[in-house]
């Protein structure tokens, strides 16, 4: 068999990974106004919306621990069955609490199939593989972050909120029909550290990751919540709303192109090539006149964030050992869930705070603290 091929069972838990990742992100974009339409108002709506990744956040330390102990299949069968339970929570929600609950649930499976699923695809390929491996998972996830969102609003517009819910409640469904074709159930490799009893928060060995990976998110999650925003009050002529389909695209050709080097270019390489795409998109956003540093911006974010998020899932892996990529997995992903909520935040208080030309300048603190993060840690970052 051709070694630079994917085996049936990795290329199984990839087509999984898009369609567990189409239910959380094609409820995104509707989700508030589909609480507005229950009687929500205002911060009830924002608070809805957050629900899921807050639950994610808290119930990741337990689901690392998790996924060190049990078979993936068996992982990412609860989580899909979560996913399942929230959709169609969603189409029955008669209020915006239950639809609160469902957000609850829909977390559980959120966070529960994040890690089993990467967990998961790790497990089914040689070591050698790993960093392809995770650069061909965040290029289908982007692809199933770039064409849910679209999904869901024009769903919601053309069949109402409630049905939108049926789409993404069918795509927890073919998930859970691709992972039972997955011959390789994913079954941990029993050690001494594996059969502790007490509950371990995270892999100190990948804190620093956390870290990093967290300082590149905020950018990201501030100019999906607030891009349209600063536009607008900042008077820009620029389209917006192509904003995310140009990183996406970026984002998959960089990861399927470079995928080949993320288990042979030193994880410090791609971190400083990164750093710097940080901060030439943050000069391009602070000083676009038009959609050509606009788009260029999308490059340079994809080039950033976009190729971070898989180096730095690899690099997880790797520090954390082959015994404890559960644990691994969980510590990288809650760096990335503080990124998530700290994102839309805190630049709502720059926004509302800040003289508009330098919303985008006061980020330049991300690629600081990456830089930071990394001459504290360099000894440990030397073997990822």
């Amino acid at each position: 068999m051709d070694e630079n091929r994917f085996s049936k069972d990795a290329i199984l838990v990839l087509i999984a990974s898009f369609f567990y990742m189409i239910c959380p992100m094609l409820s995104a974009p509707i989700i508030a106004g589909y609480t507005e339409n229950l009687g929500g108002r205002g911060m009830l709506m924002g608070f809805v919306g957050g629900m899921m990744n807050m639950t994610a956040l808290f119930c990741r330390p337990f689901i690392g621990n998790l996924a060190d102990r049990i078979p993936k299949y068996r992982l990412v069968m609860i989580g899909t069955l979560f996913l399942l339970a929230g959709s169609l929570g969603y189409f029955m929600a008669p209020s915006p609490e239950f639809l609160m609950l469902a957000r609850i649930v829909d977390g559980i499976g959120f966070a529960s199939c994040s890690i089993g699923l990467s967990s998961w695809l790790v497990s089914v390929v040689p070591d050698t593989k790993v960093g392809s491996a995770m650069g061909m998972y965040g290029a289908v996830q982007a692809i199933g972050m770039a064409a849910a969102p679209p999904i869901g609003i024009f769903v919601a517009d053309q069949c109402g909120y409630r049905f939108s819910f049926l789409v993404t409640a069918s795509c927890a469904v073919i998930t859970m029909i691709f992972i039972n074709f997955v011959k390789n159930r994913g079954i941990p490799v029993k050690s001494e550290s594996t059969e502790k009893k007490h509950l371990e928060i995270f892999e100190k060995k990948v804190v620093p990751i956390a870290l990093i990976v967290m300082f590149f998110t905020i950018p990201y999650y501030a100019t999906q919540s607030f891009l349209l925003s600063y536009v607008q009050r900042a008077g820009l002529s620029v389209d917006a709303k192509w904003f995310f389909t140009v990183y996406a695209i970026f984002l998959v050709l960089l990861r399927t192109t470079l995928s080949r080097f993320f288990n042979i270019v030193p994880y410090r390489r791609f971190l400083f090539i990164s750093i710097i795409s940080s901060v030439i998109m943050i000069g391009c956003m602070t000083f676009m006149k038009g959609n050509f540093l606009l788009f260029t911006a999308a490059f340079f974010m994809a080039g950033g964030y976009g190729i971070m998020c898989s180096v730095s899932q690899s690099a997880a892996m790797t520090l954390a050992g082959i015994w404890r990529r559960g644990v691994g997995t969980s510590t990288y992903y809650i760096g990335l869930d503080i990124g998530m909520m700290t994102g839309p935040i805190l630049a709502g208080f720059i926004y509302s705070n800040v003289n508009i030309c330098y919303f985008y300048p006061c980020m330049l603190f991300c690629p600081a603290g990456c830089i930071l993060v990394y001459l504290i840690s360099r000894k440990t970052l030397r073997n990822a």
